[in-house]
């Protein structure tokens, strides 16, 4: 049998993933950046003797990578220095508007009902047991399908069992659900901020977003060392299992023959510059 091999396209944290799983399966694998570091939107600035993340700043579902991290023979705790935050997030309108969201949901309660008042800490509870259910209706048919697609959804769970998923709100904006649950302004727009992790809108994005909120919920943490410990764990163990990463290498096509992609050994497959 023929050996198989897989060339992928950019070097960022899910192509260093998927790389990492194929790899681990035996199957050959080289992956093409064109930069001269892996990590995509995993950046890092040095500034002066420091370096900035200047992507992603923490980490959230952990369980992710515990699963991947088995699934090609590790372990995701062995490989990466996590330290859990008690703060999730610190906000400023101004030098006497001040809000930080806590790990425990208590905690965010009592700040929320300082900071804008005990109906609007009431309306945060509901806000967060809606982000709850949305994400219990979409994790298993939907966010860890390895194909996720909305017919794909609805088959997965039948059309009986389509309740639940309408409560997810595929069809209002974030904005216009944020607006139903908070009166304050500034709440509005911090909670908008879920929108902008995937570079949308809070007024164009589904209000399925708001997940997110549970998501945090269920744990916040930083990464000792940097976002980049993250990329070097994963690469480090693509590459044990074999793959190859190659920088510097921009792909300009890729060559198609009987609908598969296809070339000789010494053009990896695609066609560089």
């Amino acid at each position: 049998m023929r050996q198989q091999r897989v060339a992928i396209v950019g070097a960022g944290i899910g192509a260093l993933v998927a790389g990492l799983l194929l790899a681990a399966r035996g199957i050959e694998v080289v992956i093409l950046e064109r930069g001269a570091a892996a990590g995509g939107k995993i950046a890092v600035n040095t500034i002066g003797n420091a370096q900035i993340d200047c992507g992603p700043t923490v980490f959230t579902m952990r369980w992710v990578f515990d699963d991947i991290f088995a699934q090609a023979g590790g372990n995701f705790e062995d490989a990466v220095s996590l330290s859990p935050l008690s703060v999730l997030a610190r906000h400023a309108w101004s030098e006497t508007e001040r809000l930080d969201l806590h790990a425990s949901l208590e905690r965010s309660v009592d700040a929320i009902g300082t900071f804008a008042g005990a109906d609007e800490a009431r309306r945060y509870r509901t806000f967060c047991a809606d982000a709850k259910v949305i994400f219990g209706a979409l994790k298993d048919p939907y966010i860890t399908s390895a194909r996720p697609s909305v017919p794909g959804l609805v088959k997965r769970i039948g059309l009986k069992r389509l309740g639940p998923v309408m409560q997810t709100r595929p069809y209002s904006t974030m904005a216009r659900e944020i607006g139903r649950h908070f009166r304050d302004a500034r709440l509005r727009q911090l909670f908008g901020r879920y929108a902008t992790y995937t570079g949308s809108s809070p007024y164009l994005a589904p209000a399925t977003l708001m997940l997110i909120a549970h998501v945090e919920s269920e744990g916040v943490w930083s990464i000792n060392g940097g976002m980049r410990r993250l990329v070097d764990a994963v690469s480090g163990l693509a590459v044990r299992h074999g793959a190859k990463i190659r920088y510097g290498a921009h792909v300009s096509e890729v060559v198609v023959n009987g609908g598969r992609a296809a070339g000789e050994e010494q053009d990896l497959l695609l066609r560089r510059l």
